[in-house]
């Protein structure tokens, strides 16, 4: 695997999952522009800072959490990749996974942080799935050609645009991240998984040099 391939889960962490309940029509033209757009401007923003050298890893780290959670409903993504175990957890379990989630996700990007070079997104088309979703085509493009396919499944959230799952190569981050976390709470619990999770952010901020940014509001779950 290329230094390339090994970026896209920076990507696909800065573009993370949401999701808003309710139901719409089939998504118009102008949906579709608008869904592209805030693709775009993400896509933007995120290489912007990871390619500013006026900035050292501190500062590029806390710019990349703001940018994830101004567009990543972590509640939603707690929830889901939790499976079905949510359904069991107790409300402190629960409060405790979100927070611990949100740092596994901000110390795994900050861990492929180090050495980024030169790869840049290319946003492609965007095309309705169902009543309520887009899709969104991309591509990482980096140094050596290669592009990354990326597609983005973007969801209107009390009017605002946010992306609600990211594949990579057609593999789905929250699809994948819930089929591992499954397994490891299966073998160990909620609160195994937990404990896995802050082992996890641990070695990733030993390996970066950069402490990951305390959880938002777990009090909101």
């Amino acid at each position: 695997m290329t230094w390339l391939r090994s970026l896209s889960p920076v990507l696909l962490m800065v573009f993370a999952i949401l999701l808003s309940p309710g139901a719409r029509a089939e998504a118009s033209p102008g949906d579709l522009e608008q869904a592209r757009a805030f693709i775009v401007d993400l896509s933007e923003r995120a290489v912007a800072i990871l390619k500013d050298p006026a900035i050292d890893a501190a500062q590029r780290q806390q710019q990349v959490s703001d940018l994830i959670r101004e567009g990543m409903w972590m509640k939603y993504v707690s929830r889901f990749v939790l499976g079905r175990f949510w359904r069991t957890a107790t409300k402190p379990q629960r409060r405790e996974f979100a927070a611990v989630f949100e740092q596994f996700i901000l110390s795994e990007l900050s861990k492929r942080l180090v050495g980024y070079t030169d790869q840049h997104i290319e946003v492609g088309k965007a095309t309705a799935a169902g009543k309520r979703d887009i899709l969104v085509d991309a591509a990482v493009v980096g140094d050596d050609g290669q592009p990354i396919a990326l597609q983005w499944r973007v969801r209107l959230v009390k009017g605002h645009y946010k992306v609600i799952d990211l594949a990579v190569e057609n593999i789905s981050m929250a699809i994948e991240k819930r089929a591992e976390f499954s397994a490891l709470a299966d073998k160990s619990g909620v609160d195994g998984l937990i404990e896995t999770l802050k082992t996890k952010v641990a070695q990733n901020n030993a390996q970066s040099g950069v402490p990951t940014p305390p959880p938002a509001n777990p009090e909101t779950i």
